[in-house]
């Protein structure tokens, strides 16, 4: 499982050579979908602290954009709210990334250090809520208020709202009704290999095509 296998990567050093392999992978990937004519998508890549904080991160970035011949603003990079406390360190990183025209997303929102004062300063794309907020709406009547409050905050600070674990439909109901920009959950797809994702999408262009 990530929880176990990434601490563990990150306590010998193994995450940044795996994180620039993941990298490079999923933009290779991304530009393989685009000759063949599948949706020109962005495409998420989840980050650990280190790697982000890293000397070398910026520069794997521009290596897998070139090598692939990706667009920068077909791929999207996704941190955990919990190194937002290391603002100083990030920041850079972050605007260096926005100017080469790179996506960035909040992942895990709602669970950490963050403040509407560290929010303010960085110039991210989406905040993606924490499932656990999702999953708790059955049992919290207060729940859906805060949801509300937070995609609010967000739209008011021009960013898209990306809701993590929807599993029923009424879930996507009730953040369809608070104003959430895009979801993403077990009710539209289990992951899957990407020969399985292409298939998908070959099915969908032969219906819209018949």
């Amino acid at each position: 499982m990530p929880g176990e296998f990434i601490p563990l990567a990150e306590e010998t050093g193994l995450i940044v050579p795996i994180g620039e392999w993941a990298l490079y992978s999923a933009c290779k990937q991304n530009r393989e979908w685009q000759k063949k004519g599948f949706p020109v998508i962005p495409i998420s890549v989840n980050v650990s602290g280190l790697q982000f904080q890293s000397e070398s991160f910026i520069h794997s970035v521009t290596s897998a954009l070139k090598y692939t011949g990706l667009s920068p603003d077909c791929l999207e990079i996704e941190i955990t709210e919990s190194i937002l406390h290391e603002i100083g360190k990030i920041g850079e990183n972050v605007n260096k990334l926005r100017r080469l025209g790179v996506k960035i997303s909040i992942d895990d929102f709602g669970t950490g250090y963050s403040s509407i004062s560290l929010l303010k300063s960085l110039t991210v794309n989406n905040l993606k809520l924490d499932p656990s907020f999702v999953k708790d709406v059955d049992t919290n009547p207060k729940t859906e208020l805060l949801i509300k409050s937070i995609i609010d905050m967000g739209h008011n600070l021009g960013f898209k709202i990306v809701a993590e674990g929807v599993e029923y439909e009424y879930q996507m109901r009730m953040l369809q009704r608070n104003g959430c920009d895009l979801f993403q959950g077990y009710y539209f797809s289990r992951p899957m290999p990407a020969e399985d994702i292409e298939a998908l999408w070959q099915k969908s262009m032969d219906t819209e095509n018949a």
